[in-house]
């Protein structure tokens, strides 16, 4: 596989901001290795942000909770915005 490029990370950063509002601390941290940012931005783009068996919300739930499992504060952050934002309720969030 051949190195990808800066325009490459680039890109994949500027559709995440576009997505979230920002990028992610991790996701900063990982695009400075290209080698490891890239497989997985786009395993992340097809399982989370295209699913083909998952609804949004539900979705955004289950990684709301693997965010908890590793106290991720920066995961929680993102994903209950996104979680309120596909329709999960007070109940379903907590």
């Amino acid at each position: 596989m051949p190195a990808a490029t800066n325009d490459e990370v680039k890109e994949r950063l500027d559709w995440i901001r576009q997505r979230y509002g920002r990028v992610p601390l991790l996701v900063e941290d990982m695009a400075k290795r290209s080698d490891i940012f890239i497989p997985y931005f786009d395993f992340t783009r097809m399982a989370v942000f295209e699913p083909k068996s998952l609804d949004r919300k539900t979705l955004e739930l289950a990684t709301l909770a693997a965010g908890s499992a590793r106290a991720s504060e920066h995961c929680l952050g993102i994903h209950l915005e996104q979680a309120r934002a596909s329709g999960g309720s007070r109940d379903e969030i907590k």
